[in-house]
């Protein structure tokens, strides 16, 4: 970073270095691997703008991907929860080019400093929105696990409550730690919950799935492929995710059906509680 600095006729001096690391404080977080400090994110939220203010990594520690990676996280919280994003770089800064390509779009231009911005996708298809789950719609998903039908190959169990479904809820991770998840599927015309779609990822496994879950009023009607279609695009165009997979019960011919349709390809079938599950992979 001094080099740039240095570059622009900026301050580099360790005094100045230190400016820098104390201002805004407040919204510092500690960049962790293997639990070894590495860095410094600062990021500030008022009202629908996430600023990011600083990236600071350790010298041995840059030129790994881990700066990117930390701004494509952000990236895909932001889209879920349709926040615009602000940050500014030094024009001579190779980071520029990462923004860039990651969607970011000049705002202005102040001396050596460029002010970038990204907007989010408006989250949507022909026939739904989609937002973040939240504690409103535990009702609804009370409901929807509810039906033996609905959740027969998922192996997931009903709740008993609707407070523990809104527990599940308050508890529901995805969208902070990794920038994805399920969201709750609007239908435009009646503005009612009509099931959920969308993104999740299993640390252990290091993996991406889709899923989707629909009321079964509502099946038949081409709701998961649509929906699962959009979040494909989501996938590959705004979160630059790799690739996706997709777990079904292989009695499960409606689902197996919806991802086939997508492209994507059955390769490993696993035996599991009786049953046997089959794994489907899109690469992008």
């Amino acid at each position: 970073m001094s080099t740039y600095l240095r570059e622009s006729q900026l301050d580099h001096s360790e005094s100045g270095h230190l400016d820098r690391i104390h201002y805004a404080f407040e919204y510092a977080e500690i960049i962790l691997l293997h639990q070894k400090p590495i860095g410094l994110l600062k990021t500030r939220l008022e009202d629908s703008i996430l600023e990011i203010i600083q990236i600071q990594i350790l010298p041995e520690f840059q030129k790994l991907g881990i700066g990117s990676q930390l701004i494509l996280n952000i990236i895909r919280q932001a889209t879920l929860k349709n926040l615009t994003v602000h940050l500014s770089v030094l024009q001579v800064n190779p980071a520029l080019r990462l923004y860039q390509r990651l969607g970011f779009l000049q705002k202005a231009q102040h001396n050596v400093m460029i002010k970038m911005e990204w907007l989010p996708p408006i989250l949507e298809t022909d026939r739904f929105y989609f937002r973040c789950l939240t504690t409103a719609d535990a009702n609804d998903f009370y409901l929807l696990n509810s039906d033996p039908e609905v959740i027969q190959y998922t192996g997931d169990s009903r709740f008993e409550t609707v407070n523990q479904a809104s527990d599940f809820l308050r508890q529901y991770d995805q969208y902070n730690l990794y920038g994805v998840g399920r969201c709750a599927v609007i239908d435009k015309t009646t503005q009612q919950f009509v099931g959920w779609c969308g993104i999740k990822y299993t640390e252990e496994t290091d993996e991406y799935d889709i899923g989707f879950r629909f009321f079964k009023k509502h099946w038949n009607r081409g709701y998961a492929t649509e929906t699962a279609r959009y979040w494909l695009h989501i996938a590959e165009h705004v979160m630059l995710i790799p690739n996706l997979i997709g777990r079904v019960d292989h009695n499960n011919k409606a689902s197996q059906y919806v991802l086939e349709k997508l492209g994507f390809q059955k390769y490993q079938e696993v035996p599991k509680n009786n049953s046997v599950t089959l794994y489907y992979k899109i690469d992008f």
